[in-house]
């Protein structure tokens, strides 16, 4: 073993990005799992939330960064979305109709289904972490292996 600092950072870069692809892979399979059972509304967006962010929260300029969610009203429930951008993106969908999955036991729980608030984060995951393993984690292992039969 010549190398095996560079081969422990492989290792554990090999992990974390195998652990991203799981956690990407179970919030697609939990999706797909919410849109066969939760509730089917229709509604639209009424407006969007302020997130108040502790600690920095500061872009690379030092200004302050702001963010938002949207929100949908259905009677006297508001359901708003775990993903947070900015008040410009978010105010875009004000007006716009979504579907918006509602927990049958519990009416208060409800997730809006926009390509961007449900899909993106777990799609995200999984394909950024396979990107990675593909094109770096394997051809640094690879080279590694050629240069210890070398070595």
């Amino acid at each position: 073993m010549k190398y095996p600092v560079a081969k422990g950072i492989i290792y554990v870069l090999l992990l974390l990005l195998l652990s991203l692809l799981m956690l990407g892979g179970y919030q697609a399979v939990k999706n797909v799992w919410l849109l066969i059972t939760y509730e089917h509304v229709s509604s639209r967006v009424n407006s969007c939330e302020l997130k108040f962010q502790r600690g920095g929260g500061r872009s690379l300029s030092g200004r302050r960064q702001l963010k938002y969610t949207p929100i949908v009203r259905l009677d006297d429930v508001f359901i708003k979305s775990n993903v947070y951008v900015s008040y410009e993106f978010c105010s875009e969908d004000i007006g716009s109709e979504v579907l918006v999955l509602i927990n049958p036991k519990d009416n208060s729980e409800g997730y809006i289904v926009k390509f961007v608030y449900f899909w993106l984060k777990p799609l995200a995951m999984i394909f950024g972490s396979f990107i990675a393993l593909v094109v770096f984690i394997f051809p640094i292992l690879k080279g590694l292996k050629i240069m210890e039969k070398e070595g």
